[in-house]
């Protein structure tokens, strides 16, 4: 799991350092723990790369849902946001 993780921040430090859109790094993260997940689900038990990281792929699931809600939930701020800034501009007087 530490090398997952660690190859995650890698990727995302290599990018900040180029210069590489935060949408893009996400994406490369995300090709990461879909592989991670595709190679749990492809390799048998006791496998050296499945015991490298986490044995089970119910970890990488639960962590992934977790990103989901965050996600879920930093849309919802974005949009009840934009609506406050809609009502917000059209309250103002005109000039």
């Amino acid at each position: 799991m530490v090398l997952i993780l660690g190859i995650a921040a890698v990727i995302w430090g290599i990018g900040h350092a180029m210069k590489v859109r935060a949408q893009a790094r996400w994406t490369m993260i995300g090709m990461l723990y879909i592989a991670v997940l595709a190679l749990h689900v492809a390799l048998p038990d006791g496998h050296p790369v499945r015991l490298a990281t986490g044995e089970s792929e119910a970890f990488w699931l639960i962590f992934g849902g977790f990103a989901a809600l965050v996600v879920v939930y930093r849309f919802g701020l974005r949009r009840l946001r934009g609506r406050a800034m809609r009502k917000d501009s059209s309250k103002a007087p005109a000039q």
